[in-house]
């Protein structure tokens, strides 16, 4: 849903809320997206992105995860998600009525889960075991848009943007790139 008003000069975005999803080596992926314009060059972005992955296998190799050790020929189970929350500030510093381009800045919070379990040597024996670990992190992000009008009603529309998260022993990134045709 996106409401535009036109007159002369600049496209005059007001607010905008869209739902989509794309396809990624992940099982499931949602992304909700809304903003608001409070000036004619200036916006704010939310967003919310859920990842989520799983996959099981028997392990050629011996595998330590914590205190769990997972020996040779074990079947190993794994799950991981990854939810972000974002919420931004976007500066054109140009906006006329064919082009708008700048850069964006904010904070995000990842909130990442990642689980192992299977059979495990306890001792002298091999028992089933689970662990867990969770993130929760808040990190900035920072990125450059732009929208280009081809003609009256075609419009190119390209972004990136950039989080870096690093938390104890654990490390992440993101970059978030689109381009679209609407």
């Amino acid at each position: 849903m996106r409401r535009t008003i036109r007159s002369s000069g600049a496209i005059k975005d007001i607010f905008a809320v869209s739902l989509g999803g794309f396809l990624v080596d992940y099982d499931t992926t949602v992304r909700l997206e809304s903003y608001w314009r409070f000036a004619p060059k200036h916006r704010l972005d939310f967003g919310s992105l859920r990842l989520r992955r799983s996959h099981s296998r028997i392990i050629d190799r011996q595998i330590g995860w914590g205190d769990l050790v997972f020996p040779v020929n074990a079947q190993v189970d794994s799950e991981f998600g990854s939810d972000l929350v974002k919420l931004g500030h976007r500066y054109s510093f140009v906006r006329n009525e064919h082009v708008e381009a700048g850069l964006s800045f904010g904070f995000s919070t990842f909130l990442m889960s990642g689980q192992i379990s299977g059979q495990v040597v306890s001792g002298m024996t091999t028992v089933f075991d689970s662990k867990q670990e969770d993130v929760v992190a808040p990190i900035p992000v920072v990125g450059l848009h732009g929208e280009f009008r081809l003609v009256r009603t075609l419009y190119a529309r390209a972004g990136v943007e950039y989080f870096q998260v690093s938390v104890s022993d654990k490390e992440g990134s993101l970059t978030d790139v689109r381009a679209s045709l609407d």
